[in-house]
C-alpha cells in the first residue's frame, strides 16, 4: 500500500471545538498521527455535547484524557508537545508556548486569539452563521433569514485549519521555524461571500434571499412533483426550449413573454407555473429523467435518509465500533490515488493510558531552522484549467500561499469577467477568485495552442482543473494520459461526482439539492438554498489541502498522483452530524423580526418567549433587541447583511477585505484567504490579471 502523505506527522489536538475535530480527522485520514487529548480542566464551548462525541470528531484519532491532578495534567502535556509537530487548541489558551521554534500551534476560536468586543470567544455555529453572511443570503423571498441546518461554519473553518496546518509544516520542512496559526471562524465564514463581494463594494450588499430561484435565471426553482420536489435549472436559451420540449409547451418558443433571459425573470412566477403543472403529475425520478436526457441541470431535492441509502455511488459507508454498533459515516472526501487517505473501519470507543502512549510516540527531532520561512508553495508552479468558482478559488488560495499560479483562459478570456459590477473592466466576482495569478490565453482547439499547454504543464509541479466531466480527456489532457507524460505531476480534478461518477451538470444548486443539504434549511414551505454557493466554495477549502498534501508526499517518494474531488461527497460530508435520520443537528433557535433587521436567539422557545413577553419585537430596534435578550443570559446576534460585514470593525481587524489593482486603474474587492499564518503572512492585494497578460512565456511552435 501506498505510503500516506502525511506519514510521521504527530498532531495533539485539544478536545474542544467541532472545527478542531474537524481539522484533527482529515490530517487524520491524510496519514498523521492524531492525538485527541480531553483535559477535564477545560471548558467546553458551547456546542451540542453530541458533537463531541460524534464519529466526525473521534474517527481515526487516539484518545487519551489527562490526569484530574493538575500538576500531573500539567506534566502529561508538556510531554505530549515534546512529541508533536503540531498542536490544535480549541478554544486558545492564553499562554505562549516556548517551543515556538520547532512547533506549530494552531489556535482554533470564533473572532482570533484577540477575540471580539462584546461577544464570547465560543460563539456557537447558530450565532456564527448569523454574523457571518450565510444567514443573511438564506430564506425565501421576503421571507425571515434561515439557518442550515448542517454546522457548515465549522466544517470550513476545520478544512482551514487542517489547511493551514499542512502549509505551516511544509513550510518548516523547507528550512524554516514552526509557527503560530490563528484560525478564526469567523474568516472562514466572511470567505464564502466572495461572490458578493463586487455588490457590496458597490453598495448592493441587501435583499438577496431568494429561495431556491437564481438572482439572473429563470426557469430556476425547486418543484413539486406527486412524491417530492425537484430541482431545475435553466441557463442558456437552448435550455430553455429543450424545457418547453420536455413540459408538452413547444409553441411558446416564440412568445415574446419569454423570448430572453431578462424577459423570463421578469415573468418568471408565469415560467415557474408552467414548469409546476408539469411537475406535479409526475414523479420526482420522471422528471429528472427527461431533462437530464435533454441536456438540462436537474436533481432530485434529496433527504438525509435518501441519501445515505443510494446506491449508485453512496456517499455513506458502514462502519462498526469495538462495542458492535453499526453506524453511517461518510466515504473518504479526499480521493488521492498515490497516497490514499485513511478511512478507518471502527471508531475507538475507549480512550488510552497516557503513560503508554508517551512511551510509544518519541520525543520529536530536534529542527534547527536554516532560515526564516518562506511562504509554504514558494518555487511551485500551478497550471489552473477552470472557471468561475470551484476551481478558480482554490487557485486564488494557492497563490495566497506563493504558488505561481498561471490561469488558462480561451480566448476572449474566462466569461465571469465580464458580469456586474464590474471595476476597471474586470468583475468583482472574478477579481476575488483570480487576484494575483498570471493569465494566458490558449485555444485548445488548435494543434499549436495545445503544444504550447503541453509545454506548460511539462515545466508545472500541479495541474488544477474544474472543467466538465471528459473536456480535457477529449483534448488529450486527462489525468491518465497526461500524468503518464509527466509522472511527477499532481493533477486536481475537481467534478460534481467524482471521476468515476454522473457525468450530469453539476452547478452549486443541484449539487446542494442531491447532497441532502437543502432538505436541512428551513423548517417549512418549499425546499430552499443555501444562499451561497456553498458545494463549490466547500470544493475550493478542501483542494488546497489535498494538493499540499500530495506535494509532501511527492517530495518523499518523487511521485505525483491523481486528486478526485466530488463536490456532491464533499457536501454530503458536511451533512453527517444530521444522519441517518436527518434530524437537525443545531441547538433550539428563533429569528425575531425587528424594526431595523432581523435578531438570531439561540435558546428553548419557552424561554425566548419568557424573555420577550413584555415587548414587542417588530418596534424595537436589534440593539434593544440584544440587550433585552443579553439581560435573560440568551445568545443572540443581529443577522448581518452582506454591507454591514464589510464595514464591521472585526472584518478590519482581521483584514478580511481588500482592494486589487487592475489593467483599467479602479481597484477591485478581493477576500483574504481565512488561513492567519502568523509566521509567513499572506497578502490580499495582488493584482488582478489581464487576460492573456502572460502569452508571452508560452513556447509557441
Amino acid at each position: 500500500m501506498a505510503e500516506s502523505s502525511l506519514n510521521g506527522v504527530v498532531v495533539i489536538e485539544r478536545a474542544g471545538r467541532l472545527a478542531g475535530a474537524i481539522a484533527g480527522t482529515l490530517l487524520a485520514e491524510l496519514g498523521a498521527k492524531v492525538i485527541r487529548v480531553a483535559d477535564p480542566r477545560l471548558t467546553l464551548p458551547a456546542e451540542p455535547d453530541a458533537w463531541r462525541s460524534h464519529p466526525a470528531a473521534l474517527a481515526g484519532k487516539q484518545r487519551l484524557t489527562l490526569s484530574n491532578d493538575p500538576s500531573i495534567a500539567d506534566s502529561q502535556w508538556a510531554a505530549l508537545l515534546d512529541r508533536a509537530d503540531a498542536v490544535i487548541y480549541s478554544p486558545p489558551l492564553p499562554a505562549a508556548d516556548d517551543r515556538a521554534n520547532t512547533l506549530i500551534r494552531c489556535d482554533v476560536s470564533s473572532f482570533g486569539i484577540d477575540g471580539a468586543e462584546g461577544l464570547p470567544d465560543d460563539c456557537s455555529e447558530v450565532i456564527l452563521q448569523a454574523l457571518g453572511g450565510m444567514m443573511s443570503t438564506t430564506g425565501a423571498d421576503g421571507g425571515p433569514p434561515e439557518l442550515t441546518g448542517a454546522p457548515l461554519v465549522e466544517f470550513f473553518t476545520g478544512a482551514n485549519c487542517a489547511t493551514s496546518i499542512a502549509a505551516a509544516l511544509r513550510s518548516r520542512d523547507n528550512g524554516g521555524p514552526g509557527q503560530r496559526i490563528d484560525i478564526a471562524a469567523y474568516d472562514s465564514s466572511v470567505a464564502l461571500v466572495g461572490a458578493y463581494a463586487g455588490h457590496i463594494q458597490a453598495g448592493k450588499g441587501h435583499g438577496l434571499r431568494a429561495g431556491s430561484r437564481h438572482p439572473l435565471c429563470s426557469p430556476w426553482n425547486a418543484y413539486k412533483t406527486v412524491d417530492g420536489w425537484v430541482l431545475i435549472c435553466s441557463s442558456t436559451e437552448p435550455q430553455w426550449r429543450r424545457v418547453l420540449d420536455v413540459i408538452g409547451q413547444a409553441d411558446l418558443k416564440d412568445d415574446p413573454r419569454f423570448a430572453t433571459m431578462p424577459d423570463r425573470k421578469q415573468h418568471q412566477q408565469t415560467v415557474d407555473d408552467l414548469v409546476t403543472a408539469w411537475t406535479e403529475a409526475i414523479t420526482t425520478q420522471q422528471a429528472v429523467d427527461a431533462l437530464e436526457d435533454a441536456g438540462v441541470p436537474v436533481g432530485p431535492i434529496v433527504t438525509i435518509p435518501g441519501l445515505i441509502a443510494q446506491d449508485d455511488s453512496p456517499p455513506a459507508r458502514d462502519v462498526t465500533t469495538p462495542s458492535g454498533e453499526t453506524i453511517r459515516t461518510p466515504n473518504s472526501i479526499l480521493v488521492m490515488d498515490g497516497s490514499p487517505p485513511i478511512n478507518p473501519d471502527a471508531i475507538s470507543d475507549a480512550t488510552g493510558d497516557v503513560e503508554s502512549t508517551l512511551n510509544a510516540v518519541p520525543p520529536r527531532a530536534p529542527h534547527a531552522p536554516k532560515n526564516a520561512g518562506s511562504l509554504p508553495l514558494a518555487g511551485i508552479r500551478v497550471v489552473e484549467i477552470a472557471l468561475f468558482t470551484a476551481g478558480p478559488l482554490g487557485g486564488r488560495y494557492l497563490t495566497d500561499l506563493g504558488a505561481e499560479v498561471i490561469k488558462v483562459e480561451q480566448p476572449g478570456g474566462e466569461t465571469g469577467r465580464i458580469w456586474q459590477p464590474n471595476f476597471g473592466g474586470v468583475s468583482g466576482y472574478f477579481s476575488t477568485y483570480n487576484a494575483g495569478k498570471r493569465s494566458v490565453i490558449l485555444d485548445l482547439q488548435a494543434e499549436a495552442d495545445k503544444a504550447a499547454l503541453e509545454d506548460l504543464i511539462g515545466s508545472s509541479d500541479v495541474l488544477l482543473q474544474n472543467l466538465k466531466a471528459g473536456a480535457l480527456d477529449r483534448l488529450g489532457f486527462g489525468p491518465g494520459a497526461t500524468r503518464e507524460r509527466h509522472p511527477g505531476l499532481i493533477y486536481c480534478s475537481v467534478s460534481g461526482y467524482g471521476s468515476t461518477g454522473s457525468k450530469a451538470p453539476a452547478l452549486d444548486t443541484v449539487i446542494q439539492a442531491k447532497s441532502g443539504l437543502m432538505a436541512l434549511i428551513g423548517k417549512d414551505g418549499d425546499p430552499i438554498k443555501a444562499g451561497l454557493s456553498v458545494a463549490d466554495l466547500l470544493a475550493a477549502h478542501l483542494s488546497p489541502l489535498a494538493i499540499l498534501a500530495a506535494l509532501r508526499h511527492r517530495d518523499r517518494s518523487g511521485k505525483g498522483q491523481h486528486i478526485d474531488l466530488s463536490m456532491r461527497d464533499a457536501l454530503a460530508w458536511t451533512t453527517q452530524l444530521t444522519w441517518p435520520d436527518g434530524a437537525w443537528s443545531l441547538p433550539p433557535y428563533r429569528q425575531i423580526a425587528c424594526a431595523d433587521g432581523w435578531v438570531v436567539a439561540e435558546a428553548a422557545p419557552e424561554r425566548i418567549d419568557a424573555a420577550l413577553r413584555s415587548i414587542t419585537p417588530d418596534t424595537e430596534n436589534c440593539a434593544d433587541m440584544l440587550a433585552q435578550l443579553a439581560t435573560d443570559g440568551i445568545p443572540a446576534a443581529k443577522v448581518l447583511e452582506l454591507d454591514e460585514i464589510f464595514t464591521h470593525p472585526m472584518s478590519a481587524r482581521r483584514n478580511l477585505f481588500g482592494l486589487a489593482d487592475t489593467e483599467g486603474g479602479v481597484p477591485a474587492p478581493v477576500l483574504a484567504a481565512p488561513y492567519a499564518l502568523r509566521g509567513t503572512p499572506l497578502s490580499n492585494d495582488r493584482p488582478v490579471p489581464a487576460a492573456g497578460a502572460d502569452n508571452g512565456m508560452l513556447k509557441r511552435g
